[in-house]
């Protein structure tokens, strides 16, 4: 298989990618700035998927690499800055609860990539849950294990949502 050249909407899929690594850097750090860093992935995430369908430009290739942004951006990331609320003495339900988020974020990236109906989304979509996330988790703090429990199920849900 032939490496295809990038374009733009692949560079900003790669700035997903990269404000969800400062985003995970920043999550123990400053909570604010981590959640920040994430609401820019979501944004860029909007924005790549729009250049790809006005130019046509998408291909398996971006369809990958979006998968694979989206997750560290929309997964690791804001599992991650969620953790800082947890106490001391609750931290490993905390970091177990974390990890099924995280774990339901990549499966229904894995489901999205290989559905074959078009102009639905089935489950909530990862961007909507990851800024849930990151809004709940300061409300609720020793309850966000509940929170990552209740969006991982939304996300792996069999309800439809129409495309914006």
């Amino acid at each position: 298989m032939r490496f295809e050249k990038l374009h733009l909407k692949d560079f900003i899929t790669l700035g997903v990618a990269g404000f969800g690594f400062l985003a995970v850097y920043y999550a123990f750090i400053e909570y604010a700035l981590s959640a920040l860093f994430v609401v820019i992935s979501v944004f860029l995430d909007f924005l790549d998927g729009r250049i790809a369908r006005h130019t046509g430009k998408h291909n398996d290739f971006g369809r990958e690499l979006d998968s694979l942004s989206d997750a560290v951006a929309f997964g690791a990331a804001p599992a991650f800055a969620a953790l800082t609320f947890a106490p001391p003495e609750w931290f490993m339900a905390h970091f177990a609860s974390a990890v099924v988020y995280f774990w339901a974020v990549l499966i229904r990236l894995a489901r999205f990539n290989i559905q074959e109906t078009k102009g639905h989304y089935f489950g909530l979509p990862s961007p909507a849950a990851a800024v849930l996330l990151l809004i709940l988790a300061p409300i609720f703090q020793a309850y966000t294990p509940v929170v990552y429990l209740i969006l991982a199920f939304l996300m792996l849900g069999e309800f439809q949502l129409k495309k914006p």
